[in-house]
């Protein structure tokens, strides 16, 4: 027989459940604990780099969960950042996410530039925000580490048209992706 209280057993075994995955899943932890330091070092994903030999540090977060992203892989550097100063200078980023994802607007991490593109769909601000992650870019010293941070959304977040072809052209086939 269905009783209230095993009705209520239930919605709190799923809510339970929800929750659990919703932590588990939180872009700002996985991002933390996707980079790992090794001394002086920085290992993702078994790869290694040496950060005292790095001339800078470039981080590029893009889609819906970039300024949590970005959060988690600073918490991560922040060791390293705290023990040498000259890095932490040497530590810049983009974040471009869409305009809900900047509430609250601290959520972006001080020093970070932050941009906001369209989503769904390409605007006048997926334009500028793929020129910011093009100059951070193309800014990272010679040698220098570039990480990028990204997940859904960024391919409405950041664009930009081939030649010949404008943002009305861009909105009109992104329905088609």
């Amino acid at each position: 027989m269905f009783t209230a209280e095993a009705a209520e057993r239930k919605r709190a075994t799923l809510r339970r459940v929800a929750l659990e995955t919703l932590a588990a899943l939180a872009p700002e932890r996985l991002a933390r604990e996707a980079i790992a330091l090794d001394g002086a070092a920085l290992a993702i994903a078994g790869r290694r780099w040496d950060l005292p030999a790095c001339p800078g540090i470039t981080l590029a977060a893009l889609g819906k969960a970039a300024a949590p992203m970005m959060r988690g892989a600073l918490e991560a550097l922040a060791p390293l950042m705290d023990a040498d100063p000259e890095l932490a200078e040497g530590v810049r980023g983009v974040v471009v996410a869409p305009a809900a994802a900047w509430d609250p607007p601290e959520m972006v991490p001080r020093g970070m530039e932050q941009y906001t593109g369209g989503h769904p769909e390409p605007n006048q601000g997926s334009l500028i925000a793929v020129q910011a992650l093009r100059r951070a870019v193309a800014a990272t010293p010679p040698g220098g580490l570039i990480l990028y941070l990204i997940s859904g959304g960024g391919s409405a977040l950041a664009e930009e048209p081939l030649p010949g072809l404008a943002l009305e052209d861009l909105r009109r086939s992104n329905p088609d992706l």
